[in-house]
């Protein structure tokens, strides 16, 4: 029988060791490999809280998870491009909010607006005056920072940049994300300390999100976007309730933008004639409340309407020595539409409107960028409409109310924005191209708008105003080449978004490659019936009411418009399940030579198809409509 070998024979003692001191050298690695590896990854979007060991790199720890509740913060992003975005950050301030509600009894600003005889308050702060808020020890000043990571990545957080201070109630920071990859989605996380807490203590950093986003895609991908215009609330047809409906809506399709086609909110109103910046930067702040829960994801363009309040013009009489001090409606406007929204400025990845404005830096009023395979350009009608010869009392605002309305060749988007449209569209070899205005020109509609003024060359016929008149082109756009019109079909534009009537219509225009879409109101009540019958002041073809919003899917080779319709119960108030979430119509066009290529390659949904409407003579719009 074999005597078993002594383990002193097989392993000598100083083996035995170095075998033992292997394995444990290597559990010890393979421990410290997973710990650093693998940090815990924050669960699911809307909350969340962090420590913070290094300037540049963050672990995250599940059991400093706070909710968002826990702190009320506003994200908007904004200025997405190729390897940068912007985030928009607002704190409101407890005591303020509470000093609102008290004061204004749960009135919001667009119900004070409907009292024709009030001026809008001096502040809307309820009792307290913003020199009192900035001495409160309730709104604290905190500072804020961004971290970011490939979204599905499990690596640590990277830091966004340095932290920016911001007081509670005070002016939206914004925080900048670069050296981002192209066509890359991201996940990130806004994070604060209160100024107390100071020097920094890890366990009392709390942080918002994970949100997530993308930067522009590239040629080849495909993507989403989604579109609306005129949220603004004019009368008790109108819904704020209905404002979030659609564009939570919306935000489900996870777009990688979303554009507002203008009349955004309404700072052109009789009673925010005398309204000073302050005023205007707490009434935009109050829309951009019921943007902000769907905005973190999904960044803001906007384009410029009748009602944002930053018209060239003089609308009422505010004279020289006020926009030569900065207080006129359209300076005001501009500088706190700035202030909460962050919007495109000519860099590497946007062209536009580079003029500097006294008090106010750059405009952002109207900008392009190629995402994909598609071209974006949104137009500004109304800031460089400077002349107004036709001032009356408007039947809207009362007899001694007088306003400046514009006359039908003044409305204009000015040589600077017209030569740059021309080199943009020219210079693009982008599949798909599409357009963005509020509206085309003083009348009402779109195709039918076509034959007049700057976008067709005609005058209307005296005799018969719904009929096209005499060529005046030449004469009263010396310097121009040709129409806009004519500048869209020749350069292979696709698309037309526009917006100011309220409803949704689709028209195709045979033989030109081009389709001129009215985009639908997000929050109208009642069905629309409030705006139906601006498909027949407009002449529009193929017309729906609103309340809704536009998805549009591009892929290399097509892209498909769909109206997503979204409606309230008026038993309950609520959304209306059986109502809301339908395509009430959709397209899809392939691209062609030019373009679409023609009508042929539009295939549209049966529905789409309404019976033409039409109203003898042209209609023009009464100011403040």
């Amino acid at each position: 029988q074999t005597k078993p070998r002594s383990i002193n024979k097989i392993w000598p003692g100083k083996a035995r060791i170095a075998v033992f001191l292997a394995l444990a050298l290597g559990l010890f690695g393979f421990v410290l490999v997973v710990r650093i590896s693998q940090p815990i990854a924050i669960s699911a979007e809307g909350g969340g809280g962090l420590r913070y060991p290094s300037p540049n790199f963050v672990k995250v720890d599940q059991s400093e998870i706070v909710s968002a509740n826990e702190k009320a913060c506003d994200l908007l992003l904004g200025r997405p491009t190729n390897s940068s975005i912007s985030i928009s950050v607002y704190l409101p301030c407890p005591e303020i909010e509470a000093a609102k509600a008290a004061a204004a009894v749960h009135r919001t600003h667009e119900e004070r607006m409907q009292e024709e005889n009030s001026v809008l308050p001096v502040s809307l702060l309820g009792d307290f005056s913003r020199e009192e808020v900035a001495q409160s020890q309730n709104c604290k000043t905190h500072e804020v920072y961004a971290l970011y990571r490939k979204q599905g990545s499990f690596s640590y957080w990277k830091s966004g940049g340095p932290a920016v201070q911001i007081t509670e109630g005070a002016v939206p920071v914004s925080l900048k994300l670069s050296d981002l990859q192209p066509s890359t989605q991201y996940s990130y996380l806004v994070c604060y300390k209160t100024e107390e807490d100071l020097p920094w203590v890890e366990s009392e950093r709390h942080c918002h999100g994970p949100y997530s986003f993308s930067t522009a895609k590239a040629r080849g991908t495909s993507f989403t976007f989604t579109i609306e215009s005129d949220s603004e609330i004019q009368g008790d047809y109108d819904s704020e309730a209905m404002v979030s409906q659609s564009m939570t809506a919306a935000a489900a399709w996870r777009p990688d933008f979303h554009f507002h086609v203008g009349d955004f909110l309404q700072n052109d109103q009789w009673q925010y004639r005398d309204a000073s910046y302050e005023d205007r930067l707490a009434v935009q702040l109050d829309k951009r409340r019921l943007y902000a829960p769907h905005l973190a994801r999904v960044p803001l363009f906007l384009v410029r309407g009748n009602h944002e309040g930053e018209q060239g013009y003089d609308m009422y009489g505010e004279g020289p020595a006020a926009r030569a001090a900065g207080r006129d409606m359209p300076t005001t406007s501009a500088r706190a539409r700035k202030a909460v929204f962050d919007q495109p400025e000519p860099d590497h990845f946007y062209t536009g409107n580079d003029e500097d404005y006294p008090f106010i830096g750059k405009k952002n009023n109207w900008y392009a960028f190629e995402w994909g395979d598609a071209l974006f350009v949104a137009l500004d009608i109304l800031g460089h409409t400077t002349e107004c010869d036709f001032p009356r009392a408007s039947q809207n605002l009362g007899e001694k109310k007088q306003v400046c309305n514009p006359g039908e060749w003044q409305y204009t988007l000015g040589q600077a924005q017209y030569d740059w449209l021309c080199k943009t569209l020219k210079g693009s070899d982008a599949t798909h191209k599409f357009v963005f205005i509020h509206h085309l020109t003083k009348l009402r509609g779109g195709a039918s708008s076509i034959p007049f003024f700057e976008w067709g060359g005609h005058a209307r016929d005296k005799h018969a105003p719904g009929e096209v008149g005499p060529w005046e082109f030449d004469a009263m756009r010396p310097g121009w080449p040709k129409p806009v019109h004519e500048v869209l079909v020749e350069n292979g534009v696709d698309v037309v978004f526009h917006g100011h009537d309220h409803v949704w219509a689709f028209e195709p225009r045979e033989g030109e490659g081009i389709v001129y879409q009215e985009v639908p109101k997000p929050n109208q009540l009642h069905d629309g019936a409030a705006s139906a019958g601006n498909c027949v002041d407009g002449h529009y073809e193929n017309c729906l009411p609103s309340s809704g919003y536009v998805k549009v899917d591009v892929t290399p080779g097509a892209f498909r418009v769909e109206y997503w319709g979204e409606a309230v119960d008026p038993a309950t108030g609520r959304r209306d399940e059986g109502r809301s979430g339908q395509v009430r119509c959709g397209y899809t066009a392939t691209a062609g030579p030019f373009g679409l290529g023609g009508p042929h390659r539009v295939v549209a949904d049966a529905g789409c198809y309404a019976a033409a409407r039409r109203a003898p003579g042209g209609e023009e719009e009464e100011a403040g409509r």
